[in-house]
């Protein structure tokens, strides 16, 4: 059952990207799942499945989808002490290295737009304000249109702006009736769009980076893309802050840890490629013996390297191998000067050619993770592959280096995680994967709570009414109660009248019958039952006229509808019959109406008497 509805979540979500162009792929599946969920039980819906069907025939529902699905939870100064570090620490050095010149921040996932204006008002407070506008750039985006639409307005309620103190609040809002408006000429640097983090290009050219628990939502590849696509758009100093539930440990190449607890990273700078060699002209027999020497040292460097390395020229040949490769990947001394296709190395364990061909489109590294290859003594082991174009000091491409960085023992290590922890991809993911979804069940909590306190609101004074309503109702049951008391004695009057009464009349010695309105029977006493032979409960509540005794009752008709109409007090009248017998007898009838005490006749009294 698990598994069909896996795969029905995955067709929702390709139903999703197909139609409205949202693409949820890279999203973490649990957190997904559970936020679907919430709008499949709110529309008493059996699955994801049937939810599809929904959405079809209800578009609207795509807007409810979309608003439960895309979290929008964040607030001003978020974690007070990530933002004292960064007034203090990170953007003082950040200015200092940047005295002159325009200063580029983005906030990424910007939600309802508390973050960017934080950051404004941080820039501000440091720059003033009249630098800040001239300066600073700020850009904001978000996936969700409605969250983008939201912070652009720059409207905040007072509880909203709780964090923020009096005097920064005063300094940076306008009051607008019961609602705070951040200051329009402050608004200005700061440009705010839509922009998807995995489908998107990046904002560039940046000297800070905003992106806090947003990488939480995502699983560990579309993490990856992401983080790769925020290094390109770092400047070489820039920093990047997340969340305090996002960690870059397996992100080292990428970024280096400024502040390790407040979650403030340094874009890593690229390492400087050695200059290409020069080879002194014939007839120096000096200048030969050292540049001989140069050639050694840097063939002997190369093979102390802890990482196999591989050089191509432009033309694709194999200019160097250190002796790692050598090694462990069977080149000798006869494969360099060889074109890379003509050895199995530039097909196996991965596919060189693209990797080199992109590395040199994009004017950066390319390169593939946790490459298997398998030895030959039997034993598996991975690697980092990794493509840099070496260019010269005109940015002409001279060749490419190719890394396979061994990490069997990351990868072993990894593996055993995945036997221990089946559920998690590596042991890293199992820390921040936990801690990620508290962040993220906490952040579905706090929206849903500030549903439940506008609720919470309306039902103080639905209670406040009811109280109210509470002592008239215990008044009104204390007035029923006496009544009930005393309607519980009359019927204990009523029921010991109707016990004296049928008791007078099943003592009677005449055949009584009574009749309602419809002359269907209502009592039929014992000498009743003795006299036709049937019993009370085969006659109650059928038509008088329609029953098979002894006595012909169409004879009764008329004097029991006269009875019925009120026209005539007493008819008395003589039948012939038989009882239950079969012996002819003589019959009185005596029919009298039957009134209430309101003087309506409610149906008819028959007292049968046999004679000889």
């Amino acid at each position: 059952m698990e598994a069909e509805e896996g795969r029905m979540l995955e067709a929702l979500l390709e139903h999703l990207r197909n139609t409205r162009g949202f693409d949820f792929t890279g999203y973490k599946r649990p957190s997904i799942a559970r936020r679907v969920t919430k709008r499949v039980e709110a529309l008493n819906l059996r699955g994801f499945g049937d939810y599809v069907d929904y959405l079809d025939v209800h578009p609207e529902e795509f807007a409810a989808l979309f608003n439960t699905m895309l979290i929008n939870v964040s607030s001003f100064f978020r974690d007070a002490p990530a933002w004292e570090c960064l007034r203090t620490d990170i953007l003082p050095k950040l200015l200092a290295a940047k005295t002159a010149g325009p200063i580029r921040v983005w906030s990424a996932g910007c939600a309802g737009g508390q973050e960017v204006y934080s950051l404004a008002i941080a820039f501000a407070e440091l720059l003033g304000t009249e630098a800040f506008c001239q300066r600073v750039k700020l850009f904001a985006t978000d996936v969700d249109e409605d969250a983008i639409s939201q912070a652009r307005q720059g409207s905040y309620s007072l509880e909203d702006l709780e964090p923020v103190s009096a005097d920064l609040r005063e300094k940076y809002f306008e009051r607008a009736a019961a609602r705070y408006v951040f200051r329009h000429e402050l608004r200005r640097p700061i440009i705010f769009g839509r922009l998807d983090l995995i489908a998107d290009a990046p904002i560039s050219h940046l000297d800070l980076l905003a992106c806090r628990n947003t990488l939480i939502y995502f699983n560990l590849e579309a993490q990856r893309q992401i983080l790769d696509r925020f290094h390109f758009a770092l400047n070489e100093t820039g920093f990047v802050i997340l969340g305090q539930a996002e960690m870059l440990l397996m992100h080292a190449n990428l970024f280096t840890p400024v502040n390790l607890k407040q979650r403030i990273f340094m874009r890593t700078p690229k390492v400087n490629l050695a200059d290409r060699p020069t080879f002194a002209q014939g007839g120096d027999a000096e200048a030969e013996t050292s540049t001989a020497q140069g050639v050694r040292l840097r063939a002997l460097a190369m093979d102390a390297v802890s990482v196999g390395q591989v050089v191509v020229d432009a033309n694709d040949t194999i200019v160097l191998a250190n002796e790692l490769m050598r090694a462990r990947f069977g080149l000798s001394a006869r494969d360099v000067g060889r074109p890379l296709r003509d050895v199995e190395l530039c097909y196996r364990p991965v596919e060189l050619r693209p990797l080199i061909e992109r590395a040199l489109a994009e004017r950066r590294p390319a390169g593939v993770t946790n490459v298997e290859r398998s030895s030959p003594n039997g034993q598996t082991r991975y690697y980092d592959v990794l493509v840099t174009t070496l260019r010269d000091d005109g940015g002409q491409p001279l060749g490419a280096a190719i890394t396979f960085t061994d990490v069997t023992r990351y990868a072993q290590l990894r593996e055993e995680v995945e036997r221990s922890h089946s559920e998690l991809e590596t042991a890293y993911e199992e820390l921040q994967s936990t801690n990620e979804e508290l962040q993220t069940t906490n952040e579905e909590l706090q929206s849903t709570v500030e549903e439940l306190e506008t609720t919470n609101e309306e039902l103080q004074s639905s209670n406040e009414e009811m109280e109210t309503m509470n002592a008239e109702l215990q008044s009104t049951n204390e007035e029923m109660q006496t009544t009930n008391d005393q309607l519980r004695a009359r019927t204990d009057e009523l029921n010991r009248a109707n016990t004296f009464l049928e008791s007078i009349v099943a003592s009677m010695e005449a055949g009584v019958v009574v009749l309602d309105a419809n002359l269907a029977v209502e009592l039929w006493n014992r000498k009743a039952e003795d006299l036709w032979g049937l019993r009370a409960d085969e006659v109650r509540g059928k038509p008088f006229l329609t029953l098979d005794i002894g006595l012909p009752v169409e004879e009764l008709k008329t004097p029991l509808r006269e009875c019925l109409a009120g026209s005539s007090d007493r008819h008395r009248l003589v039948l012939d019959g038989r009882n239950r017998r079969g012996k002819a007898i003589r019959c009185a009838v005596a029919c009298v109406p039957l009134a209430g005490t309101d003087k309506r006749v409610h149906g008819a009294i028959l007292m049968m008497e046999p004679g000889d």
